[in-house]
């Protein structure tokens, strides 16, 4: 099946295909596209520009409804959003009926984010808050707690990976760890001499 907005391309189980027409001989030939990092392939679209497309959105185009993997949960304080034990962001509007997986982009702090309709306000949200709120508690932040990444990569936004601590222990456990390598009280702005 060709792919709306990329005519070059085709779409069959999973497997994305390039077609190209050899000038000298009229031969049709296909070549599969490998993926870029993730589920993300490069393609030019009929208005002549690359772009970034997710796989999951090449198969919406070609009318196939995303499904939702099994441990998905609805994100709170959000319409249409959904967050899976992976990391990854959905939705499901009236602009998206068959469902879209969102691609993150890195924040100037070096965190996945996205941009939803997050409390009433459309904004960048970084993806291990979205996840901390929807598998861990609601109002975290204003219980005083940070959301941490158990093995301090920042990219590793997966429910194994995350955890809930005080703003000392999260400041304690970079210290540890070599993160931050001024502060080992855990006490932020502080250091023991």
């Amino acid at each position: 099946m060709d792919i709306p907005g990329f005519s070059s391309y085709s779409y069959e189980n999973s497997v994305v295909t390039k077609t190209h027409t050899v000038k000298k001989t009229n031969e049709i030939t296909r070549k599969e596209i490998t993926k870029q990092k993730g589920d993300v392939f490069k393609l030019k679209g009929d208005d002549g520009k690359w772009r970034r497309v997710t796989l999951s959105n090449i198969q919406v185009l070609c009318g196939e409804k995303l499904k939702l993997p099994k441990y998905a949960k609805k994100i709170p304080f959000t319409d249409h959003y959904y967050a899976d034990i992976d990391g990854n962001i959905y939705s499901y509007s009236q602009k998206n009926p068959a469902g879209l997986m969102l691609s993150p982009t890195v924040n100037t702090s070096g965190y996945p984010s996205v941009t939803i309709n997050y409390k009433g306000q459309t904004r960048p949200v970084e993806v291990h808050q979205l996840m901390a709120v929807t598998f861990f508690c609601e109002n975290y932040v204003e219980l005083g707690f940070d959301c941490m990444h158990r093995n301090n990569n920042k990219m590793d936004r997966r429910l194994m990976n995350l955890k809930l601590g005080t703003r000392g222990c999260n400041n304690k456990h970079a210290y540890e760890t070599g993160v931050n390598k001024g502060n080992i009280s855990g006490i932020n702005g502080h250091s023991k001499k």
